[in-house]
């Protein structure tokens, strides 16, 4: 009986010492020490939900556009203007100062494929594939 209590009594020993070490180690999910100690003042308040963030067009029903965190149909106000086109990657925003576009992706600029010509196709016309143009969207 003496022998079983000394054998659990080892076993108690050693599991809160191997708790002590656990505790000890570095979590590997955990951010960096210097992130983790960063300030709130460091760390960013909100996400700024400013823009056009999605379009959305439905097959019945008005086309949406989500602006500034909130949905807006085809004809609805935002920002003390009034809604009023809905494009493939942009909105068009009119108020009493004016006309605003939005875009989804304000960086990028579409332009044209290069158009592949076939052997067979430069042969018969005697010409190369001419360049793309640039294209220009009317926002009007």
């Amino acid at each position: 009986m003496v022998v079983a209590l000394k054998h659990w009594l080892l076993v108690i020993v050693l599991w809160a010492a191997l708790d002590n070490v656990a505790a000890q180690l570095r979590d590997p999910t955990r951010p960096p020490p210097a992130i983790e100690t960063a300030t709130m003042e460091e760390a960013p308040r909100e996400v700024s939900l400013a823009g056009l963030q999605s379009i959305m067009r439905p097959k019945a029903g008005k086309p949406k556009a989500l602006i500034d965190g909130r949905w807006v149909e085809l004809g609805g106000w935002v920002r003390d203007a009034r809604l009023v086109r809905i494009g493939s990657d942009h909105v068009l925003l009119r108020s009493s100062l004016g006309e605003e576009v939005l875009r989804l992706t304000p960086a990028v600029e579409k332009t044209m494929a290069k158009p592949v010509a076939t052997k067979n196709e430069e042969r018969m016309t005697g010409q190369k594939p001419t360049r793309p143009r640039k294209i220009e969207e009317n926002t009007r």
